[in-house]
């Protein structure tokens, strides 16, 4: 099994602080989060900041890029549904990927309350 702290530390490797993070054009930022995300382990946030400093990337994103990464981390197990739905379920992250609900819902249930 894989360790959640490894793959923090490996967001935390890619992309710094938040306050001095610079990641360049979101096709940067996307493809940083894949090589994260692909490394294959499992992450486990140990608390809220962490969801939301990964948050804070994907709204960097445009809103189809974000669909991809969490389309990436469910296929390669990076969280698990619960934790991609803490992840998501924001006013911004909703309003972030409205155009792509339909697609969201399908692939996690959790988002057909959002239809």
């Amino acid at each position: 099994m894989h360790s959640s702290k490894k793959a923090g530390q490996d967001l935390a490797c890619c992309f710094g602080t938040l306050g001095n993070a610079k990641w360049g054009t979101s096709h940067d930022l996307k493809r940083k989060l894949d090589a994260v995300i692909e490394l294959g382990r499992t992450w486990r946030p140990a608390n809220a900041k962490e969801i939301g400093y990964l948050r804070s990337c994907l709204l960097e994103l445009s809103s189809y890029e974000t669909c991809d990464v969490v389309k990436t981390m469910k296929s390669a197990g990076f969280m698990s549904e619960e934790h991609i739905h803490d992840l998501l379920d924001t006013v911004k992250m909703r309003s972030h990927l409205a155009p792509l609900v339909q697609a969201l819902a399908r692939l996690i249930p959790r988002f057909k309350k959002w239809l």
